[in-house]
């Protein structure tokens, strides 16, 4: 090849890499614009760290960014009521204050599944309705409007659970340096009364 053709190759290569980067940049400050509220979600009592202790009682760090994402990392193996053990990704979705508690938010989020192999199987979907507690060092959700829903490798529904209060507690305790303060199992953190 000359190098002629291989400056034009590279250039053409340079050209769709810059375009495709400011493509994306613009398409990201973009969706940061519309998806702008006109709460500032860094100020609700939710956002921030926390230790979360989960459906199967493990417990691991949750946050709730100012920038309205969410993660969680909660336990990677998971065994169902059959024995069978599947691995599960983290958590990762959004979240947006609640309008029927100002202290609660809804969080949507998303894990893969996986088997022994490795391959693929599904996700789970998350809804949440956590709401703080009054001083916001704790907070919980009752699984009242909360739901996850399973889904197989053609994101076909497999289960609803939740959407019920029939689930156990989800319960959060905010993280402060120097204090891991680990949430009890059955704390209910924040109910909608308190």
């Amino acid at each position: 090849m000359s190098s002629n053709a291989s400056k034009q190759q590279f250039n053409r290569r340079s050209t769709i890499a810059a375009l495709t980067g400011a493509g994306l940049g613009m398409a990201l400050a973009t969706s940061r614009a519309v998806g702008a509220q006109d709460t500032n979600l860094a100020e609700h009592p939710i956002a921030g760290a926390w230790l979360v202790r989960t459906l199967d009682g493990a417990v691991g760090p949750g946050y709730f960014h100012p920038d309205g994402t969410f993660i969680h990392s909660g336990s990677p193996v998971s065994v169902g009521p059959d024995g069978t053990v599947s691995y599960m990704s983290p958590q990762n979705g959004v979240w947006e204050p609640d309008p029927e508690n100002e202290r609660g938010v809804h969080f949507t989020s998303i894990q893969s599944t996986f088997d022994m192999t490795g391959a693929y199987t599904g996700t789970w979907t998350i809804d949440g309705f956590p709401i703080a507690s009054a001083d916001g060092e704790t907070f919980g959700d009752d699984w009242a409007r909360s739901t996850v829903t399973i889904r197989d490798i053609s994101n076909a529904v497999i289960a609803v659970l939740g959407n019920d209060g029939s689930l156990p507690v989800i319960a959060g305790v905010r993280m402060h340096v120097g204090e891991p303060v680990i949430p009890e199992s059955g704390t209910t953190g924040a109910t909608p009364e308190s």
